[in-house]
């Protein structure tokens, strides 16, 4: 009989996939979890300052059976200044700055790196949302170890000990089921961008491929998601106003009821990204029926069935340009039964895990 646990949830940038995931996880689990958050702002700072902030603010954290963190926050620095008081506490990992692509004019940031390091060495258990993330992840931190200088560092051993107590745990979904069935009536292809305006989702790909399409001769409608700087950079409004006639809707939808219309309209979505850890994005789209055409890379192959990757996968940009070239030539839409199969991405297939896990991590520390 599990016991139902009193979880201090901490969530330093609530905003984004991280407000979805954060929500989604409160509203289905079993157990009693408070939150407790920052705004989606200045996330270095966040990573630097807010478990200071977040002690500030919360004066009873040692009350908690349990606390789950995010990854922006401080974990080794919570840890330490709560010392005896502090309750286990289960870091989730959304990204990591050990492999996440620099722009070519960002400077290295080590603190945030050695923060990242630190977290998944001293929290009590870490939940990384891919398996391409968590391995990825603990492949680079022999690099890093290696550059700290005048250090008798094992890299061998913080390794093993990051990899102990680390599992993949797929975040979930609250697709509505009116959503989660679709037929085309669309009488061309419409096709979805629902990722952030920014250089690692790379959108200049995106667009300018979708140009290429209109210079092959090629029919289709265009729905813009997605946050985007402001104002919108220069070199992204030059590509998209030679889309405008394509164009049904354009901007960001704070609704998630709108959202999810939205993308039930559409027929294909597109990813060209160079950094994703899960893709919530790709999955809520193919939940509402929409076929994906993606980069043969990062947690996509993971994600996707074998059986699929012959049509969804792309390597190359003129790869990508031919699988839609093959959508548009043979008039029809590929078949939605990968639809059904994302259903074991929705929070009611995915929160056992979660609960259970907090279950037997802190029957594991009592018994200690």
């Amino acid at each position: 009989m599990y016991k139902k646990l009193k979880i201090a949830a901490i969530e330093t940038f609530y905003g984004g996939s991280h407000r979805v995931f954060i929500d989604g996880l409160i509203r289905h689990s079993r157990h009693n979890i408070n939150l407790f958050t920052l705004s989606d702002q200045y996330w270095r700072s966040r990573m630097k300052h807010s478990a200071l902030e977040i002690i500030q603010n919360v004066d009873n954290l040692g009350e908690f059976d349990l606390i789950f963190a995010t990854s922006l926050c401080n974990v080794a620095e919570l840890k330490a200044i709560l010392g005896q008081t502090c309750p286990p506490i289960v870091l989730y990992v959304h990204e990591n700055q050990h492999t996440y692509p620099r722009n070519t004019w960002q400077k290295r940031d080590f603190q945030v790196e050695w923060i990242d390091f630190m977290n998944t060495v001293t929290a009590d258990f870490v939940i990384y949302n891919s398996d391409f993330h968590r391995n990825s992840y603990h492949r680079s931190l022999k690099d890093f170890i290696q550059e700290i200088p005048h250090t008798t560092i094992l890299p061998e051993y913080w390794i093993k000990r990051a990899q102990e107590r680390s599992v993949t745990l797929y975040p979930g979904t609250d697709i509505p089921d009116n959503l989660s069935k679709h037929t085309s009536k669309n009488n061309v292809p419409r096709i979805i961008w629902n990722h952030r305006w920014e250089y690692d989702k790379q959108p200049t790909i995106f667009l300018k491929t979708l140009i290429q399409c209109i210079d092959a001769g090629y029919d289709f409608e265009v729905i813009l998601l997605g946050k985007s700087p402001s104002p919108p950079k220069n070199k992204y409004k030059i590509l998209i106003n030679k889309l405008s006639e394509r164009i049904i809707h354009y901007g960001y939808v704070e609704s998630r009821e709108k959202y999810f219309s939205l993308l039930n309209s559409g027929d294909i979505v597109i990813s060209t990204a160079i950094q994703e850890n899960f893709g919530l994005s790709i999955v809520e789209a193919i939940q509402c029926g929409c076929f994906p055409l993606l980069p043969n890379r990062l947690s996509y192959p993971e994600l996707i069935p074998e059986e699929f990757h012959t049509n969804v996968m792309y390597n190359t940009d003129e790869e990508l340009f031919s699988l839609l070239a093959n959508i548009f030539e043979k008039k029809f839409f590929p078949q939605k039964d990968l639809s059904q199969k994302f259903r074991v991405y929705r929070w009611e297939n995915r929160i056992d895990d979660y609960d259970n896990l907090f279950n037997t991590l802190l029957l594991k520390k009592c018994s200690n």
